[in-house]
């Protein structure tokens, strides 16, 4: 039997699962679904100065699926990993001058095949004509988040038509689409009610206290000078949902297995989740093996967290739009480390009793030898063969 899976990615989190899934025979086809909230760094500018998606995740799944056996893995590599920082005219002028017809020169990187050379060409003259008149400062910019800029709005701006025409672009074979269609900003709440005004911020707290919540805005809300109570009204007030889109919809029908990744749970993850359509369309196909694989150690989103925190809150956010779902049409499989050594970061392996009954819950070490909080690839490849 062939399998169709569909894997819901955060960022690099995905990275030991999507290599499992990749040795395992009887494949056909392996989709990343993921979600264009992320506004850290470049991305955050960008979508500042152009009002788009953020494209830093699905940049990150792509680099993940780069082909090695490709003649040109050496030159999609020095182009996924090229950051830029420049003052506006040295950026123009490099830019320019990489945009006349014959040139291979792009910010110190040969671009010698003529089919990327042109594609990129394309893409670049568009970003161009956007930012011409904004004389913007380049700090610390990642080339392919400016190639995403530039494909969007040359693709009229639908996220994933741009996905599709950049993995065609690096011959990634593997589909990686956004689960949802809008623009929208992460904002989220922990526990003790501090509020974290983007995706960012989430990301890069430093605390020991776990997520509470995450919400979704049509614009970045401005949120000083307001009190507590105030900003969590206005946040609430403001809360909106984004709608699955076709291409997620039709993967998730079409799939036998589903898996739910490893990876920062609020800032990556759970927004994808609770997509208006996400949580009934996994539901209504009754055919797939659903998998969740939680954590191996902590972050600073979920210091906390037993591996019954992972799965409680992936069903809370699958069931946002329905609670009436059952379980066990969400989750069929649930992988848990067991370490062999505890520390202070360890996932701890605790569920509660009526989960047994309504999963198929292994729990034993998935965890790298070699490399710590991460799992191994061989481990998963083992025990997704036997589910699968």
């Amino acid at each position: 039997m062939t399998n169709n899976v569909v894997i819901f990615s955060g960022g690099r989190g995905s990275s030991s699962l999507i290599s499992a899934i990749k040795s395992i025979n009887n494949i056909q086809s392996i989709t990343s679904l993921i979600n264009t909230y992320d506004d850290g760094k470049s991305s955050g500018k960008l979508r500042k100065i152009l009002n788009m998606p953020g494209p830093s995740d699905i940049r990150k799944v792509q680099e993940l699926y780069l082909d090695q056996s490709n003649k040109n893995y050496s030159l999609y590599k020095s182009i996924f990993n090229k950051r830029i920082d420049l003052d506006y005219s040295k950026f123009i002028f490099l830019l320019d001058k990489f945009l006349e017809n014959q040139n291979q020169i792009l910010f110190d990187i040969k671009i010698y095949d003529k089919e990327v050379n042109l594609f990129i060409k394309k893409y670049l003259k568009v970003f161009r004509n956007l930012i011409v008149r904004k004389k913007i400062k380049i700090t610390d910019f990642s080339l392919m988040n400016i190639l995403y800029a530039g494909s969007f709005f040359y693709h009229n701006k639908n996220i994933n038509k741009s996905i599709k025409n950049l993995s065609k672009l690096f011959k990634i074979k593997e589909d990686i689409y956004s689960c949802g269609t809008k623009n929208l900003f992460l904002l989220g709440v922990n526990r003790n009610n501090k509020i974290f005004d983007s995706e960012s911020k989430i990301v890069e707290q430093r605390s020991n206290v776990n997520m509470k919540d995450i919400f979704l805005t049509k614009k970045k809300l401005i949120l000083n000078n307001l009190l507590k109570s105030e900003k969590i009204e206005k946040i609430y007030s403001n809360s909106t949902k984004d709608n699955i889109s076709y291409e997620a919809k039709i993967k998730i029908q079409k799939a036998n297995i589903i898996i739910y990744s490893p990876g920062t749970p609020f800032s990556s993850l759970y927004p994808s989740y609770f997509c208006s359509g996400i949580g009934n369309t996994i539901a209504n196909n009754k055919k797939a093996k659903k998998i969740l694989i939680t954590n191996i150690g902590s972050d600073y989103e979920t210091p906390d967290f037993t591996a019954n925190d992972y799965i409680i809150n992936t069903l809370k956010y699958l069931k946002f739009h329905n609670s009436k779902i059952k379980n066990n049409k969400l989750i069929s499989d649930v992988l848990v480390n067991n370490p062999l050594k505890f520390s202070k970061s360890t996932v701890r392996p605790i569920i509660d009793n009526h989960f047994y009954n309504e999963f198929n819950i292994r729990c034993k070490n998935y965890e790298n030898p070699k490399k710590k909080g991460l799992h191994s690839i061989q481990k998963l490849k083992k025990d997704l063969e036997q589910i699968f």
